[in-house]
């Protein structure tokens, strides 16, 4: 049910600069004008694949969408979501050039009348290793604690599973817990991920 958002979602992805990309389109069974959309970007961009199937949830989709990656890395991007044109190559450049398991970037939240942008982290790039990833990625998915719990939103910033690139041999085979069982099917899958992430930049 997101055919009001959809085009500007996939025009945003058929659009990167970074040619060499697979996008794959998972139609959750949605009775609105999404399924014929998804059909319509398929027939005139080969690198769209589009996979129907019956609803089953964000995890559910999720999960199906992964079973189909053959990237060397992937991310995801919600139907109500668009990126920047340099996003994929800005990112993947920088996840090969530092070897990443996983890279973060900042997105910004728009409301209609105005705008957010979220900086996840203050300095503009971070390579870490599996120590600092476990002290200030891992743990703070659990929860804030000392000085962090002034600023509880920040938390919040590193749960969405999107504005993320991740290694797909390292994590493709983690599977996201239905949402009917868990409310915030993001933060587990990550808290599942970075126990095998050794680089995050």
């Amino acid at each position: 049910n997101v055919e009001k958002y959809l085009r500007r979602c996939v025009e945003s992805l058929v659009n990167q600069t970074l040619r060499d990309i697979e996008i794959i389109l998972v139609d959750d069974g949605s009775p609105d004008g999404c399924p014929a959309i998804c059909d319509e970007f398929a027939k005139i961009d080969t690198r769209i694949q589009v996979i129907h199937k019956p609803n089953g949830g964000l995890s559910s989709a999720r999960n199906e969408g992964l079973k189909h990656i053959a990237a060397e890395y992937y991310m995801f991007v919600d139907s109500d979501d668009w990126l920047d044109v340099d996003a994929c190559r800005v990112a993947y450049d920088n996840a090969i050039q530092n070897d990443a398991d996983c890279l973060m970037f900042s997105y910004t939240k728009e409301f209609g009348n105005h705008s957010i942008v979220n900086h996840v982290f203050e300095q503009d790039c971070i390579v870490w290793g599996k120590e600092q990833i476990a002290d200030r990625i891992h743990r703070r998915l659990f929860g804030p604690v000392g000085d962090e719990l002034s600023k509880p939103q920040d938390v919040d910033l590193i749960v969405s599973a999107c504005m993320q690139l991740f290694k797909t041999d390292k994590f493709k085979n983690i599977e996201f817990v239905d949402t009917k069982t868990i409310g915030t099917e993001d933060c587990w899958y990550q808290i599942l991920l970075y126990e095998n992430c050794n680089r995050f930049v």
